[in-house]
């Protein structure tokens, strides 16, 4: 898991979470939303979005948030956010 939450970043999982989860959200409309959002390369922006939709395909997403509320180096408005996703659903 941690290599997963790694590759993708941890908060990166957090916000977009709602777009890894819905099934409707492809790969490639992911890249579309973070490109016009976010800073990152086509490389990462393809890692990013492909590992978010595998660790729901996966079905490891409550392990995630998990990893993400109990990660030493993670800032606490993500702690916080992965906290409420998982009460939330959880």
């Amino acid at each position: 898991m941690d290599e997963l939450l790694n590759s993708i970043g941890k908060s990166t999982f957090v916000k977009y979470y709602d777009k890894f989860f819905l099934e409707q959200y492809s790969v490639q409309n992911i890249i579309q939303i973070m490109n016009l959002l976010e800073n990152y390369t086509n490389n990462s922006l393809n890692t990013k979005a492909s590992i978010g939709k595998r660790i729901f395909r996966e079905h490891l997403e409550q392990e995630a948030l998990i990893a993400i509320t109990q990660a030493e180096k993670v800032d606490e408005v993500t702690r916080s956010e992965a906290q409420l996703l998982l009460d939330i659903w959880f």
